[in-house]
């Protein structure tokens, strides 16, 4: 598919085509190393059938992308149109040609909602399921909204919600390596886990000297050591439900409040794993990585006070200068007040940062993040303070949360099923990379 027949002014479908264009260029290489009579590998050969397959997948990702912009861009008008209308009919009074509009533009809106949402039928193949927790528009207390579903349906119209404020997973937004495979297979990524060390005569203290060679005297061999971390992509997934009524009378775009609401847990679930995760049946979190002997006891009792004040610099010392050019601190919130407190003579080691909106503050040179999963400071409490550079921990995500809706799973209760999938893993590339302050005297 040619450049020219994708709209310049879509995101989506230029990201679409690079991808199609780095596939297509990887099965190229294959193809002319192929012609010139060198014999494929078997990784290689693999390689060239997930870029073929590749090409094919993302071509039909970008037309059906085309087709639904265009879909979208026909609805919306309708839409727009049967709005002028029921508005012009209650200018009238007209009650009857508010109520033949009021229909239309609710099934033009419905079909709308159903082309953002590619609804996939499941021709009433589930089976009905007790469910006590949906939206509907005439019970309250239930689901993500703390009045239920009778809130957002409108006596006067009031379009904007209040979202009420919650504590997020920091671990996604610290400078994680992410990578993103099309497909859940277990991915494992080399690792050097030592340098060329000549065997038996070296020292990790002194590795000059298996270097240094006497005049005619033997060059011996140096061995690298090697390893593998594994990624797998552990399944996380919610699902909750709405009532159609509230669907066609919510001023609110309720179906796509729920797709952020439910991709918003996932990332959360996801992120108190990254943090927390032990690495059996889940990912290993980054308070889990730290080695041992980068762990720093605290002085006394485990709070973050004046007697812990030297206890962060022996923190910083524990990693290795590359990585402390990229470090950063994790720490709760709560902890951080704490942290404001500590003076280096009658200087605040805290600095608040006044030149980039948006960007953390600093605690001792370094960002300091926030994460509500990493324990509060207390006596015995372990790991309170994070340290490291991020960038060596590696998350691998298979695509992208994964959002869907139906009206069919429900369909004798007339409800809406919305449902979000992820699948994830994370793993340190270097333990080392890590360190931490822990609460334990």
């Amino acid at each position: 598919m040619a450049n020219e027949n994708l709209p310049a002014e879509t995101p989506l479908l230029k990201k679409l085509n690079e991808q199609r264009i780095s596939a297509a260029h990887d099965r190229k290489e294959l193809l002319e190393r192929a012609a010139d009579g060198t014999e494929l590998s078997a990784e290689e050969n693999a390689a060239f059938e997930k870029a073929s397959r590749s090409i094919d997948h993302y071509g039909d990702l970008i037309k059906g992308e085309i087709e639904r912009i265009q879909k979208d861009s026909d609805i919306a008008s309708a839409y727009e149109a049967g709005i002028g209308r029921v508005n012009e009919a209650r200018k009238r009074g007209d009650r009857r040609g508010e109520e033949r509009t009021d229909g239309m533009a609710a099934k033009i809106r419905e079909d709308l909602a159903a082309s953002k949402r590619g609804e996939t039928r499941n021709g009433g193949m589930y089976q009905e399921l007790p469910e006590h927790r949906d939206l509907v528009s005439t019970t309250g207390a239930v689901g993500y909204f703390a009045g239920g579903g009778p809130e957002t349906v409108p006596v006067t119209l009031v379009e904007n919600l209040y979202s009420k404020l919650f504590d997020d997973s920091a671990v996604l937004g610290a400078g994680v390596t992410i990578l993103r495979t099309a497909s859940g297979e277990t991915l494992k990524l080399p690792r050097l886990t030592s340098l060329a060390i000549t065997a038996g005569t070296a020292s990790t203290a002194f590795p000059q000297a298996s270097t240094r060679v006497a005049e005619g005297g033997p060059i011996l061999e140096a061995e690298p050591r090697f390893d593998q971390v594994q990624l797998d992509a552990y399944k996380y997934a919610q699902y909750t439900q709405v009532s159609r009524e509230l669907v066609e009378d919510g001023v609110l775009d309720i179906e796509a409040l729920l797709g952020q609401v439910l991709g918003r847990n996932m990332s959360n679930y996801v992120g108190y794993d990254l943090t927390l995760g032990t690495g059996t049946g889940q990912p290993r979190g980054v308070r889990t990585v730290i080695p041992a002997g980068n762990k720093v006891n605290s002085a006394a009792g485990g709070l973050f006070d004046t007697a812990d004040f030297d206890k962060f610099f022996d923190v910083i010392a524990k990693l290795k200068p590359g990585y402390r050019r990229n470090a950063k601190w994790l720490v709760n919130d709560s902890s951080t007040f704490s942290l404001r407190k500590l003076k280096m003579g009658s200087v605040y080691a805290w600095e608040p940062n006044l030149q980039q909106a948006g960007a953390p503050d600093t605690f001792l040179g370094y960002p300091l993040l926030t994460d509500p999963n990493v324990p509060v400071p207390a006596a015995s409490a372990g790991v309170t303070a994070i340290f490291g550079d991020f960038s060596a921990y590696y998350v691998r995500m298979v695509k992208d949360v994964r959002i869907e809706w139906s009206m069919e799973f429900a369909w004798v209760n007339d409800l809406l099923s919305v449902k979000a999938v992820m699948r994830a893993d994370g793993d340190a590339i270097d333990d080392d990379a890590f360190a931490g302050f822990t609460s334990t005297a």
